[in-house]
């Protein structure tokens, strides 16, 4: 069996002791605390070092925006055979990424009449998305926007439909869009 020279077994020794040393001194040195709750190091544009329970009006990642995406439907239950509409909600951030948002979010469901253009509320739905439990059991990571069936208490629907969502912002912001179905 071959046996490395002294030489050679000391300077693997040597080599990890100074890696060990600069990784140890690299976390010493790190922005990002140790200790849980003592906030994360992260700097946001002018706003200094984000504390929790600071107001996060100026983190960027908002919405700031809000869309009905397309893939807002009208549907059938399977079991009952009634009608609802499956709407989704897009967000996106100051970026025009998707994001997620925490608020009050509340969609009117309404008829568009034949000649005028009147428009008749059929329903109106809302949730708190303030609820964290209720912001995931909406959300849907495949297509990244919100769904809500919204049931119908009647057996069919008109012909022209729109779909009006209003979102207000934990942070004081209020969204609105609107989608013809």
């Amino acid at each position: 069996m071959y046996r490395y020279p002294a030489w050679m077994r000391l300077s693997r020794v040597t080599v990890i002791l100074v890696l060990g040393l600069l990784c140890a001194w690299g976390c010493a040195r790190s922005p990002i605390p140790s200790t849980p709750g003592s906030g994360h190091g992260l700097r946001t544009a002018g706003s200094g070092n984000h504390r929790p329970g600071s107001t996060t009006a100026s983190w960027p990642f908002w919405p700031n925006r809000m869309r009905i995406h397309p893939l807002s439907r009208r549907a059938t239950d399977r079991d009952s055979g009634r009608p609802y509409i499956e709407a989704r909600i897009e967000f996106f951030d100051a970026f025009g990424h998707t994001c997620k948002g925490v608020g009050q979010i509340r969609i009117d469901l309404l008829a568009v009449g034949p000649a005028n253009g009147s428009l008749q509320r059929i329903t109106t739905y809302a949730k708190d998305f303030s609820d964290l439990s209720i912001n995931r059991d909406h959300y849907d990571d495949v297509t990244r926007t919100y769904r809500f069936h919204l049931k119908l208490d009647r057996e069919a629907l008109p012909e022209r439909l729109e779909l009006r969502a209003c979102f207000l912002s934990a942070n004081g912001q209020r969204l609105e869009a609107t989608y013809r179905l």
